[in-house]
């Protein structure tokens, strides 16, 4: 419930409005705009320490797929996942930013990756510089990371064929 636009503060300021009329009737200064930012500033703490009103589940993060047709991919305010295990060797570059946001990216097992990475006030995690098995690499990926504010985190994932993905 969003607390500007919430029935309890708007029921209270004018309950207050109603007071002040009243008791100017009586010639009774009351201080309206005072008591009106006192109560703004105890609602926002009372929300602060009850955690807000309403619905607070938390959502899951929400997961993207690789596109051959896009070539960046932001996450800003938000949390999410991006799968790019069915990339293909030597794909265009990608570029990866997360602004006050957290992404967790899925790499296949198969594939170099070159990481050109850029943080400000947060960090991204690489995976291992090498894959373990030079036999299975079937190319190179450049990918260009960015996080301000927040966090960019890499997993290796095994590569799963055509032929494993229908079974």
């Amino acid at each position: 419930m969003n607390i500007l636009f919430g029935h309890l503060f708007w029921g209270i300021l004018v309950i207050l409005i109603g007071i002040s009329l009243i008791l100017k009737g009586f010639n009774i200064s009351f201080p309206l705009f005072k008591i009106f930012i006192a109560i703004i500033i105890i609602l926002l703490g009372v929300k602060l320490l009850i955690g807000g009103w309403g619905n607070t589940k938390k959502k899951e993060a929400q997961t993207r797929f690789y596109s051959t047709t896009e070539n960046e991919y932001n996450a800003i305010f938000a949390s999410q996942k991006l799968d790019l295990t069915s990339i293909e060797p030597d794909a265009s570059p990608i570029e990866i930013n997360a602004v006050f946001a957290s992404f967790v990216v899925e790499i296949p097992d198969d594939i170099n990756f070159d990481f050109s990475t850029t943080a400000f006030c947060g960090s991204i995690d690489l995976p291992e510089d090498e894959p373990k098995d030079k036999t299975k690499v079937r190319g190179t990926v450049k990918i260009e990371a960015n996080a301000v504010f927040g966090k960019i985190t890499f997993i290796i994932k095994p590569h799963q064929s055509s032929s494993e993905q229908e079974i």
